[in-house]
């Protein structure tokens, strides 16, 4: 992943569906970064840099949003800096719910959609208990 970002830190996941391989990692930075990997014979190559995000913020979750229709990519994410969250729905894109991937001391969450991501944003968390902690519009 050096070769790609030479600001790599660390990989947290890789997403695999039919369509895509998105690989989430940490920066250098303190980032949260995407790319798009395209499988090869023998590895990955990268297809895209999708986007990063800044890892410290001072709200409970965090929200980037990025479409790249040449790759059907329609992608939210962020990080979740509230530990009592469990699950969190997103309510303009019909109330989907996010992944949400633990990796050590960091969360963060995404979801692809099939198309273009609607705006404004609503994101709904919940606790273990689900009861609602945040709903925001943005």
């Amino acid at each position: 992943m050096r070769k790609i970002d030479s600001s790599f830190s660390e990989m947290l996941h890789v997403h695999v569906d039919k369509k895509h391989t998105l690989s989430f990692y940490t920066t250098l930075n303190n980032e949260l970064a995407v790319v798009s990997l395209e499988r090869k014979l023998i590895g990955f190559k990268l297809e895209s840099y999708v986007n990063k995000t800044p890892l410290i913020t001072e709200k409970e979750i965090s929200w980037q949003g990025v479409s790249q229709p040449n790759e059907d990519i329609h992608l939210l994410f962020g990080t979740v800096h509230n530990q009592d969250t469990t699950q969190i729905i997103i309510v303009s894109e019909r109330n989907q719910s996010a992944n949400i991937i633990r990796a050590g001391s960091l969360s963060f969450w995404y979801i692809l959609t099939d198309e273009s991501v609607h705006t404004p944003v609503t994101i709904q968390t919940f606790n273990k208990d689900e009861k609602s902690c945040m709903k925001r519009g943005m």
